[in-house]
């Protein structure tokens, strides 16, 4: 395993290397953000990850999300991923949960996490993932909205209250109590999203501002669990 990590540990050593090694995160949402904020925790050395997405890849995924393939398209994102990590990291154990995470199972799927991304689009199941981690003093991050985006300098890592252009962000704050604001860290880009393309009825995206965000989410995962 230390061939496969050896300019891991040269990078950040062999007692932070333990510590990524002893980390289990749960991860929801892995699609564009989740997607990439999970394969780069695999190949940092994160020992154990839960994957929970009830998502299925679908053709419009391909231009943006690293698990989609031609030979993915209709497989569960959990279980395409679950694959793919394997083959990244036969060591890393990965728990592959295809459930929508709501008010009757939100407990039981996060319980036992050492930290939490929140990486989801559903207003609803964050709320329910941000009180939890609050609640249970689990270290958490949480993904605001990446879709309509080109210019991923604008993307920030804060607390909900620094956030102004952002609709998910708006809704979150809507959502949650005022008092919460300052305690909530978020990626979020910090300017005014694209318009809308109403003749094509879809939220556009690019290869490059979801996966961006997720890099930057893993990066404040990895930094947070050494230490640094």
């Amino acid at each position: 395993m230390n061939n496969r990590f050896v300019r891991t540990i040269a990078l950040i050593g062999e007692d932070n290397f333990k510590k990524l090694s002893n980390a289990y995160i749960t991860i929801i949402g892995v699609g564009g953000v989740g997607g990439s904020t999970a394969e780069s925790l695999v190949r940092a050395g994160v020992g154990k990850l839960k994957l929970i997405d009830f998502d299925e890849f679908e053709p419009s995924n391909l231009n943006r999300q690293l698990g989609a393939t031609s030979s993915t398209i209709g497989m569960k994102k959990v279980s395409a991923f679950k694959e793919r990590f394997h083959e990244i990291n036969p060591d890393c154990e990965i728990i592959a949960i295809d459930e929508k995470l709501d008010e009757n199972n939100s407990a039981k799927l996060l319980q036992d996490s050492s930290y939490i991304a929140d990486i989801c689009d559903d207003a609803i199941a964050k709320k329910l993932i941000i009180e939890y981690a609050i609640k249970e003093n689990i270290p958490f991050i949480s993904a605001m909205g990446a879709g309509n985006r080109l210019d991923i300098s604008k993307l920030m890592i804060s607390t909900l209250d620094k956030t102004k252009y952002c609709q998910l962000a708006k809704k979150m704050r809507q959502l949650l109590p005022k008092p919460l604001h300052k305690k909530i860290k978020v990626a979020f880009y910090d300017s005014e999203s694209l318009p809308y393309n109403k003749e094509a009825g879809v939220v556009g995206t690019i290869s490059t501002s979801p996966s961006y965000m997720g890099i930057r989410i893993a990066s404040e995962i990895i930094n947070e669990i050494i230490g640094k």
